[in-house]
């Protein structure tokens, strides 16, 4: 296999960076691509790690991903994981379907420092959706709206805030008039 091809027989990286977007652009734009995917990360190691009771809940029993995890180590698992959660956070935040631009997964499989095969991260990605109950979440604006309602307090300093700057700027404004 020369260079300019993954091991899927696609075009390797480098040739497709300098045609359409790829993931490389959507995870350089993307700020809630990238958010989003540690969010996941994190979310379903708490889930299947988390605590003892969620544990003995056999919650995660069907994960089919752990049956690698006494043969290979955890860190090949770890970057499973890391691999298909970034995966699912590209697929929800991008349009890619025609006449779009796909992410094509030789594309993620090529990110893991091992050879990942396309069942290995589709077993992932069941994995995660599994263990988060088919719940990916979304931004942390839920989070920020609760807190918002829930802390009179975070209003009143978010409007005093809004007034300083509004006074500062009047201020400004009053200080250059009549100067130009």
């Amino acid at each position: 296999m020369d260079s300019s091809t993954s091991h899927y027989g696609s075009p390797a990286l480098s040739d497709i960076d300098n045609g359409p977007p790829d993931l490389t652009d959507q995870l350089l734009n993307s700020p809630e691509s990238r958010f989003h995917a540690a969010y996941l990360f994190m979310r379903f190691f708490d889930i299947v790690f988390g605590t003892q009771e969620m544990r003995q809940k056999d919650k995660v029993k069907g994960l089919g991903l752990f049956s690698r995890w006494d043969i290979d180590g955890s860190e090949l698992v770890t970057w499973d994981v890391a691999i298909a959660c970034l995966a699912l956070s590209v697929k929800l935040h991008r349009d890619f379907l025609a006449p779009l631009f796909p992410v094509y997964s030789f594309q993620f499989e090529d990110l893991a420092p091992h050879y990942i095969e396309y069942e290995d991260l589709e077993a992932a990605q069941r994995d995660i959706l599994f263990a988060l109950s088919y719940n990916l979440g979304g931004t942390p604006q839920g989070i920020l709206d609760e807190l918002w309602i829930a802390l009179p307090s975070l209003q009143r300093a978010a409007l005093l805030q809004s007034r300083l700057e509004l006074s500062l700027a009047r201020d400004l404004a009053h200080s250059f008039r009549g100067r130009f």
